[in-house]
């Protein structure tokens, strides 16, 4: 047992490294997503009612003329392009506590091992790694959480006024 305990042991120890590597990336893709959503918020308040996926769908549509065909699959892209930005925020905000949890207890061995030999120094630097992960994970968590709740109500009310433009010029998508 003694082996498989050691194994054990190892097998998760190989972990930390991917595991803090990709929380970290996490938290480099959600400070940049960040922006992303500041920046969106900016305009969106500067544009008024033609914002968003609306504004591009404006644009779009007015190369296409009157294509009926063109415009419905255009507001489908549309609406693919919306739920691609939230589906990912979404896995992102359960992906970041994940991992920062996993950061959190692969230390926890070292640190208990560390205290049973009274090796303070290595328990210190366990436990700030330990708790340092955990705060990265729930930022990740907690900001992607935020930005995709905000977006899905943005983009639900921009397909509402693209459904509206749609029916104005004759073509409803029911």
């Amino acid at each position: 047992m003694n082996a498989l305990e050691h194994l054990l042991h190892e097998a998760t120890t190989l972990l930390m490294v991917p595991v803090v590597l990709t929380l970290l990336g996490l938290l480099a893709w959600t400070l940049l997503a960040t922006g992303g959503f500041l920046r969106e918020l900016r305009d969106r308040r500067a544009a008024g009612p033609d914002h968003g996926l609306v504004a591009r769908f404006h644009r779009q549509a007015q190369a296409l003329g009157t294509d009926r065909n063109g415009l419905e699959s255009l507001a489908d892209r549309c609406e693919v392009e919306g739920g691609r930005m939230v589906t990912r925020l979404n896995l992102v905000a359960r992906a970041g506590p994940t991992l920062g949890l996993m950061a959190t207890l692969i230390p926890m061995g070292p640190a208990l091992l560390a205290l049973g030999e009274d090796d303070v120094a290595q328990l210190a630097r366990s436990l700030v790694v330990a708790f340092t992960a955990t705060v990265v994970g729930l930022l990740v968590g907690l900001l992607c959480a935020v930005m995709g709740s905000v977006r899905r109500q943005w983009y639900a009310a921009d397909l509402v006024d693209v459904d509206a433009w749609l029916a104005a010029h004759g073509e409803d998508r029911a």
